[in-house]
């Protein structure tokens, strides 16, 4: 029986093609098109640096107007801070990225415990500030210099982009098809009937296409791993291991955040077919059935975007 509704997915072979080529495809499309653009790093570097210094300054002269010692950890950082910037600054305009980044990631830090001590930022935000840090600590990490986000088609960069449409939509859709619609048409009267005549328990079935559903998702993931993989050898300029530890958030490197919410998404899928049959059990009407089942995609989207 478990072969059988194997058997009857994969006979849907456009369906299958279009599961498997989906992630490169999409990876492709994104890539190729962000190449088309163009920034000049330098200037918008330069440009970064010279801003910057408003910040620090002024706060260099706030503290020292108001008597604070030159001992003080938090000036000395700021001095620090302010003869880097300039580093930085020079650094940006050699092109000398390496440096760069190192010099950015002293700045930032230093900016970051200025604003946990109450001062308000001006020339970059706390929550910029957050969300570069992690991508700057790569940087210095792995020695890699020149890195636009904003213009990179390095494959991890495009795959934490593309994580929650590749790893979110596509697997609600493959559960609808392969366990929400034959769920839901078991639901009616006629088929209560007609599913107490078969050969093997109403439970078995359900598990059955629960294992179907589990094998194509884990086929799915497969192909997403594949696809990143094929773009890698084609295009990416930088090292496998760097690429596998690019900060998809804090805290979380590629493989991680990527498997993470896979199995986030397969969980979650889960845990909707459970509601589905916990509903029916209690409630037998289909037009409740259907509430509940709004009620569930409504609560499981909040889920997902808290993730």
């Amino acid at each position: 029986m478990f072969k059988l509704e194997l058997r009857h997915f994969i006979k849907n072979h456009r369906f299958v093609y279009l599961l498997l080529i989906l992630p490169l495809v999409t990876m492709l499309g994104l890539g190729l098109y962000r190449g088309q653009v163009s920034h000049d790093l330098r200037h918008q570097e330069r440009q970064q640096a010279n801003r910057l210094a408003s910040d620090l300054n002024w706060s260099i002269s706030t503290m020292q107007r108001q008597g604070v010692s030159e001992e003080n950890p938090l000036l000395v950082s700021l001095k620090e801070a302010e003869k880097t910037r300039f580093d930085y600054s020079v650094a940006a305009y050699y092109e000398e990225w390496d440096r760069v980044n190192q010099d950015k990631l002293s700045i930032w830090r230093t900016l970051l415990t200025l604003n946990n001590q109450g001062k308000e930022l001006l020339s970059i935000s706390r929550q910029q500030i957050e969300e570069e840090l992690p991508v700057i600590e790569w940087q210095v990490n792995y020695q890699i210099g020149r890195l636009d986000v904003k213009t990179t088609r390095e494959s991890s960069y495009l795959l934490t982009q593309l994580a929650p449409y590749l790893l979110g939509i596509p697997l609600l859709l493959l559960f609808s098809y392969l366990v929400g619609l034959p769920l839901l048409r078991d639901f009616f009267a006629n088929q209560q009937a007609f599913l107490k005549t078969l050969p093997i328990p109403y439970s078995r079935l359900l598990c059955q296409r629960l294992g179907v559903f589990l094998i194509l998702g884990l086929g799915y993931g497969l192909s997403i791993a594949v696809g990143w993989a094929i773009y890698h050898v084609l295009f990416d300029q930088l090292p496998l291991m760097a690429l596998l530890h690019y900060p998809m958030a804090p805290g979380w490197p590629l493989w991680q955040g990527i498997l993470a919410l896979f199995l986030f998404w397969l969980g979650l899928v889960i845990l909707f077919w459970l509601i589905l049959l916990l509903i029916n059990r209690w409630v037998q009407e289909l037009l409740l059935v259907w509430l509940g089942l709004g009620v569930s995609v409504t609560l499981l989207a909040e889920f997902s975007r808290l993730f």
